[in-house]
């Protein structure tokens, strides 16, 4: 189980805290904001349908008002083309009645016309009235009912097909499909069965008599209406039973518009179709389907007015909704951000905290303890990192005792073996003096080579000394400027260069937070092996320093005699000699090298070929300016 998170170990591991942070929000955010944004877009396109939805309901509430005026007009026609000239007046109003609404219908397509796009349906419409109402006057009965008749129709599938823009149609919910369904259908319907049955029946009553044919045509269109307000009831107690809260609206005009076309109807079938001999005025048959219309037109308004608060109260639901997920992810994103960060800050301070102990460490304070507020596995690791400290504060104090002892040992040993070094030395020379010539020339050879041997045996104690000596007698690190501890080095060398000819040349050099004595040491040495080391030509020495990741990469190039790549690492170790006796030397100097430049945290290497000369190089690092640092073994 564990080899599935191998890939995502291997790119943690690769990552710093700040990109491993970054991946995981990239990681966590992308799906989440992406489900957020379908979410929101699905309940904005739902908003948006809803609001489509109200816009077709105001259409057709104005086009509703149309239709009615419409109907009425049809209705006085008929009444002043079959004789009743009582009319003329009534008809010229209701013009003006009719020119009103389709003004107010083309106000709404000048606010709203991109959504709802029915302006060329209702150009045909008004321009189909225009005619209509210029000629009423000049038209046969029969021709003015069938041409408003046929404007109506165009006028009642205009509602359908503003229903279908307008999505009212689409609408999945039973409390708006079914107020859709009275609006948009049956209410205008109703209205219609009203409306011819006003038409045909003035037309009888004007003329005092009535065919079988109309009749049964009138018979007819009673049973539709009858039918059609059956359905309108039947849809709005289907409402009513979904949100009773409705009936507020709408209950009364419900009552007042079935009294109100059934009343008409029963006049109609009692006083007209029934009756032996037609017994009422065309005012008073006008008049009472007039009043039913009204009422109907008022419940259409009621169940407009419904249906826009029923779409009002989606609206705002889905809104809430939108605002709610909305504000919950800004605020679920807030409080993540704010707990990523204080993750993220307690990872880090912890680290730093342990970094800094670590540096400490490093710069020789033992006594470091790391106190971390977090609890967790932190915790444990500052704990590990204590127990760490104390137990190596405890080798150091014995590496300590045991370098001193060491030093002490040294410091007797090179003593105790320079004194009879030293007696011996005298007593060879004081012996080469009196005896030299006196006996045989391989006896001067032999006073000569003990001479010499003594000689090096001396210079070998100082140097071991010495190196023994780096990492515990330094001095405190201060800032040095390495272009003057060159030059004290070439001033301590200026026999050898005098007597070689050796030239040497460098580029600016820094200042760096250093032991300045161990520094002149350093280019003293290496500068004196290029010097040693030369080969016909007189020595050529170049010291630069180049800035690379927080460490000065000083290099000494020589045109010296060169290093074989056997012996490229182990010349940096003690007592190892190159080139045999070939050279004199302790082989002690680049062992001091080396020690010295690990004593400032850096390194020391060299590149070379036999013959083509050498490059040393030796890192020191980049300390902040006016900042002096303690050795590391103090």
């Amino acid at each position: 189980m564990i080899n599935f998170f191998n890939p995502a170990v291997k790119l943690m591991d690769r990552l710093r805290y700040p990109r491993k942070m970054a991946v995981i929000a990239f990681v966590f955010s992308v799906p989440l904001l992406l489900f957020m944004y379908l979410l929101i877009t699905e309940i904005n396109a739902d908003i948006h349908f809803a609001e489509k939805e109200k816009l077709g309901a105001k259409y057709n509430e104005a086009v509703m008002r149309f239709v009615r005026d419409v109907q009425q007009h049809r209705g006085m026609s008929n009444a002043f083309l079959t004789g009743d000239a009582s009319f003329r007046a009534k008809i010229i109003e209701k013009q003006s009645h009719v020119d009103n609404d389709i003004k107010a219908v083309f106000e709404l397509d000048k606010k709203y016309g991109s959504w709802v796009p029915i302006i060329d349906e209702w150009n045909d419409i008004a321009e189909k009235w225009r005619i209509l109402g210029s000629r009423v006057f000049a038209l046969r009965a029969e021709d003015s009912f069938s041409r408003h008749t046929s404007l109506i129709d165009d006028i009642l599938t205009l509602m359908v097909r503003i229903a279908d823009i307008s999505n009212l149609t689409l609408d999945p919910a039973i409390e708006s499909h079914y107020l859709m369904d009275t609006a948009v259908n049956k209410l205008p319907l109703a209205g219609e069965y009203s409306g011819e049955i006003r038409g045909f029946g003035l037309a009888s009553i004007v003329s005092r008599k009535i065919s079988p044919e109309e009749k049964a045509r009138l018979t007819i269109l009673s049973s539709l209406g009858r039918l059609t307000m059956q359905k309108v009831d039947s849809n709005m107690q289907k409402v009513f039973q979904k949100d009773p809260d409705i009936i507020a609206v709408t209950g009364d005009r419900l009552r007042e518009s079935g009294l109100r076309i059934y009343g008409a109807l029963d006049l109609l079938e009692n006083r007209v179709i029934n009756a032996k001999a037609i017994n009422i005025r065309p005012s008073e048959y006008f008049e009472a389907f007039s009043r039913a219309d009204d009422a109907i037109l008022k419940l259409h308004e009621g169940v407009t007015s419904a249906l826009n608060t029923v779409l009002e109260k989606r609206i705002n639901g889905l809104t809430w909704k939108r605002n709610l997920i909305e504000s919950t992810a800004i605020l679920s994103f807030l409080v993540t951000f704010y707990l990523f960060m204080g993750s993220y800050l307690s990872v880090t301070g912890s680290l730093s905290g342990l970094t800094r102990a670590s540096k400490r460490i490093g710069g020789g304070d033992m006594d470091v303890k790391v106190s971390l507020k977090a609890k967790d596995e932190m915790e444990e690791l500052a704990d590990s990192f204590n127990d760490m400290a104390k137990k190596l504060s405890q080798v150091m104090g014995e590496i300590k005792r045991s370098n001193a002892e060491l030093e002490h040992f040294a410091y007797l040993a090179s003593h105790d073996l320079k004194s009879p070094l030293l007696a011996i030395g005298s007593d060879l020379k004081l012996f080469q003096r009196r005896y030299k010539g006196k006996l045989d020339a391989e006896a001067d050879l032999f006073i000569s080579d003990a001479i010499k041997s003594t000689l090096r045996m001396e210079r070998l104690i100082s140097d071991l000394l010495t190196y023994s000596r780096v990492g515990t007698r330094g001095s405190p690190f201060e800032r040095t400027d390495c272009s003057e501890a060159l030059d004290a080095a070439i001033s301590n060398l200026k026999v050898a260069v005098e007597d070689s000819g050796a030239e040497i040349t460098h580029d600016a050099l820094p200042e760096v937070t250093a032991d300045s004595i161990q520094i002149v040491q350093l280019f003293q040495n290496l500068i004196g092996n290029a010097i040693r080391f030369h080969g016909e030509a007189p020595p050529r020495v170049h010291i630069s320093a180049a800035l690379r990741d927080r460490e000065w990469v000083f290099s000494v190039i020589d045109n010296g005699i060169g290093i074989h790549p056997e012996h490229t690492e182990k010349i940096f170790e003690i007592f190892h000699r190159a080139h045999g006796e070939k050279y004199d030397g302790t082989g002690m100097g680049l062992a001091i090298c080396k020690k010295i430049a690990e004593r400032h945290g850096g390194r020391i290497w060299v590149e070379s070929e036999p013959g083509k000369g050498s490059t040393f190089y030796f890192t020191l690092p980049v300390m902040d300016k006016g900042k002096a640092e303690r050795p590391v073994h103090d």
